[in-house]
């Protein structure tokens, strides 16, 4: 082809989407709505590869408001950050927010899991899988977690004795995660923290889902600006590494299918197990609202529970092979680099900080003394009785997050939030991040102060500006999974050793530019407690 023709067709294109996106980039303005400048053709993703979504968000959400607009590509989407319009659209209104934005993944399995569902199908997952993770099942799952912590600390001493205690928090809180969501939902053991991903193919596909290096950041920029056919074509349909995530779901299928054809097998108390026995009547189903679709941190009554009064009125509702698998992936996926980055950010914050450190040391040795670590009264007084402990945790998950931002989608014509008009499937955006440091809700937000957390300083905390897990019916079902983990690994960790800074510790961390709010690289000085 001559080199004019070339040209002709590249001008052509660049002509085209200017003007393309001229109109696409219209939406808030003409709504009256404020916010950053886009970057044609990739909207406001560019601010976060470029900036960084720590300082972005804050900065936006000073400079704009607690309402301003964005666009996801040529995609606009409404960022709100006033508690009073989070519980509208998380709570209030849920009926009118209750899918998420309109998805993009292009994967039967994608679709079917609890995070991706939507409408009835999501409803009737959510109310077939939530009695799985009332406090009664997860308590059976405490001989696993505490298998796996006493593995981790025979790690740290190990460490200690050999490398001078000094080592990446990260890396190894990574492994212990995945030692904890192997064993609890795929009953398979395995070692991450002395481990070798050539041998091993469940810790080299499990280790690398979550590596944010310039080329899945790249994947997942490409994924969320550029059109489906466009990710398509470039065989980038799901925006992360698609053989990590099919060795996954292979192994829950052939799991799953392992144990549905051996009924006399020995059942084990995991997530697999647990959504292949889990049922709701069908007229269960029918009558459940949204509300007791809420998963509750603290005590079961918001929780949905089969009713033996109803096992003679109706048939039996169960999940199918797919959505068994669907959910165990998506467990998988959740359950080890989030709660890998708030253990890690939570011994961070307690080596920059030694006197909570100390407070919270002393706290467990008063309050776990003379008790049995396997015992049910250990479980009971670290996962419930622990104030202080829990403070600690919330007051990290306040500070980092590891989701800056929720997503809920309007599902109906004609809505107004704030007073402004919204097309049917516009985005709303909830920035967690810049709210959780809003200094009208957490006064001096910079400080790790757990007190804002404890019980007699309750009355002081704002309602829906507390968001690590989101709220309302569909908040993550996972909380009281990862509260039990969080809670009982650090109960031992704290007690059994001293966490401190070294030179070559970052201050303030590195976190990464998109994605999970997470820092790969966090180096420690761990010494035995005497």
């Amino acid at each position: 082809m001559e080199t004019w023709h070339i040209w002709v067709q590249v001008i052509a294109l660049a002509t085209f989407a200017y003007f393309y996106f001229k109109r696409k980039f219209s939406y808030w303005a003409e709504r009256g709505v404020k916010g950053p400048t886009p970057y044609t053709p990739f909207g406001n993703i560019l601010d976060f590869m470029l900036h960084g979504q720590v300082k972005i968000e804050r900065e936006w959400a000073s400079k704009y408001g607690k309402v301003y607009g964005i666009y996801q590509g040529g995609r606009p989407h409404l960022t709100i950050c006033d508690h009073e319009l989070v519980k509208q659209v998380l709570v209030k209104d849920f009926p009118n927010f209750v899918n998420r934005e309109i998805p993009r993944f292009e994967h039967e399995i994608f679709a079917l899991n609890l995070f991706n569902s939507e409408d009835e199908q999501w409803r009737r997952i959510r109310a077939i899988t939530s009695p799985s993770f009332t406090t009664g099942k997860l308590r059976g799952m405490n001989q696993m977690m505490n298998k796996c912590i006493k593995k981790f600390a025979n790690y740290f001493e190990t460490n200690i004795r050999e490398n001078n205690g000094e080592f990446n928090i990260k890396q190894v809180a990574t492994g212990f995660t995945i030692d904890v969501i192997a064993l609890t939902s795929f009953a398979t053991e395995t070692n991450m923290t002395d481990y070798d991903p050539k041998t091993n193919k469940f810790l080299e596909h499990g280790s690398k889902i979550f590596d944010f290096s310039w080329e899945n950041a790249t994947r997942l920029f490409s994924f969320f600006t550029l059109p489906l056919w466009l990710n398509k074509l470039f065989g980038n349909s799901i925006g992360f590494n698609l053989r990590r995530f099919n060795f996954f779901i292979d192994m829950s299928r052939a799991i799953i299918r392992q144990r549905t054809n051996n009924p006399n097998h020995s059942k084990r108390n995991d997530l697999v197990q647990l959504m292949m026995d889990a049922f709701i009547h069908e007229n269960e189903l029918n009558e459940t609202n949204y509300e007791k679709l809420t998963a509750s941190a603290d005590h079961d009554e918001n929780e949905v529970e089969s009713s033996n009064s109803t096992a003679n009125e109706s048939i039996k509702k169960t999940l199918t092979e797919k959505e068994i698998v669907a959910q165990c992936f998506l467990f998988f996926v959740a359950g080890f680099e989030t709660t890998a980055t708030t253990i890690s950010n939570t011994l961070y914050l307690l080596a920059l900080n030694p006197e909570v450190q100390t407070k919270l040391r002393e706290t467990l040795e008063s309050d776990l003394e003379g008790i049995e670590t396997d015992s049910d009264k250990y479980f009971e007084e670290v996962t419930n009785q622990s104030p202080y402990l829990e403070a600690v945790m919330k007051e990290t998950l306040r500070m980092c997050p590891p989701v800056t931002r929720l997503q809920r989608r309007v599902g109906v014509e004609n809505y107004k939030l704030a007073g402004i008009p919204l097309e049917k499937d516009t985005t709303i955006e909830i920035g967690a991040y810049a709210i959780h440091y809003n200094p009208d809700y957490y006064p001096e937000p910079e400080r790790f102060n757990p007190d804002r957390f404890l019980p007699e300083n309750k009355h002081l905390l704002v309602p829906y500006t507390y968001l690590p897990f989101g709220a309302g019916p569909r908040n993550c079902i996972g909380m009281r999974f990862a509260y039990q983990e969080i809670k009982l690994c650090l109960a031992k960790l704290i007690r059994e050793f001293k966490f401190s800074p070294t030179p070559k510790t970052m201050i303030p961390l590195n976190y990464s530019r998109i994605g999970i709010l997470s820092c790969n690289n966090i180096p420690l000085k761990v010494e035995k407690v005497n």
